[in-house]
């Protein structure tokens, strides 16, 4: 008995068809058939029954599948334990962010100061990250945004105000300051990495409107190439203003201050309650601490300046 017989068995197991695990598995149904029988051979039981096409596990497969999914449970808890073992004795690191764009310029400025530590960087999606600290395949995730769950951490690095992005032809634009309210008939460009669009809607609740989405992506060149074609009005946090100014001098979009007191952007470092934080995890979380503080100085020349960029 061997683990490909045992992955086998609970592929056609899960799938209830020959046909169908022995594609899932890329090796040929005869194969497969084979396969099965050696394992019942082996067992002594026959471990499926064939009902009208169609082949069910009997009651010796149920129990024999219960050990099979400890076995594999075991295992992938082995090979999770090594592999943090070895990340940490590497001074390695394994980050995800869900923020498009916000690790480029982090990066780069950590790797200056700390070349030895090594990072793999992971394009996760919100979802994908809990799964993976979960399972304990990540180390950390930037996020903007706390995950709610009883087995993850989360360690708020700082925050920031939400302005409103438009093209300074847009009918709104000629105003300093905007209410929530005044929005109601407005088109929303949802950039789902800086305001995602339950968080979108909970704001506009609270001014009795649903808000009319006309794109909802999760790229910020996008949703500054739609805001330059005045596509619509975007909830961005004020730092990422910071950066379009600077990378678009010349753009036609600019920002306008919101009145209603609303939840500020925030940047927080999520993981698993139970990761054991190495030098490379400490070293970037405060590493990270301290750039934002820096982009923070840099912020305040730019709260008091002229909003039309």
């Amino acid at each position: 008995m061997d683990l490909n017989q045992l992955k086998y068995f609970r592929e056609v197991a899960k799938t209830g068809n020959m046909s169908k695990a022995a594609q899932d598995l890329y090796i040929t149904q005869p194969n497969l058939s084979r396969s099965i029988a050696r394992l019942e051979k082996e067992i002594g039981a026959c471990l499926f029954d064939h009902r009208k096409g169609k082949i069910v596990l009997n009651e010796y497969g149920r129990a024999f599948l219960s050990s099979v999914e400890l076995i594999f449970s075991e295992l992938n808890f082995g090979v999770q334990t090594v592999r943090r073992l070895y990340e940490t004795s590497q001074n390695n690191l394994s980050l995800a962010c869900t923020i498009d764009g916000f690790l480029c310029d982090v990066l780069k400025d950590f790797f200056l100061s700390n070349p030895t530590i090594g990072i793999k960087q992971l394009n996760l999606t919100p979802d994908e990250v809990m799964g993976r600290l979960l399972d304990h395949t990540l180390s950390l995730a930037v996020t903007s945004y706390e995950i709610q769950h009883e087995q993850i951490a989360t360690q708020l690095l700082g925050q920031e105000e939400y302005v409103l992005l438009m093209h300074q032809s847009h009918p709104l634009a000629r105003n300093t300051e905007l209410s929530i309210s005044q929005l109601a008939n407005q088109k929303f460009i949802c950039d789902a990495s800086r305001l995602d669009l339950q968080n979108l809607i909970k704001i506009c609740a609270k001014a009795d409107f649903y808000p009319n989405v006309a794109y909802e992506v999760q790229n910020s060149g996008l949703t500054y190439q739609l805001l330059e074609e005045n596509a619509g009005i975007a909830f961005t946090p004020f730092p990422q203003y910071v950066v379009m100014r600077k990378l678009c001098s010349n753009s036609a979009v600019r920002y306008v201050k919101i009145k209603d007191d609303i939840p500020k952007a925030i940047i927080a470092v999520v993981h698993h309650k139970n990761y054991v934080f190495n030098s490379a995890g400490i070293e970037f979380v405060e590493f990270l601490r301290y750039w934002l503080q820096r982009e923070n100085n840099v912020l305040n020349e730019f709260r008091d300046m002229p909003q039309t960029i």
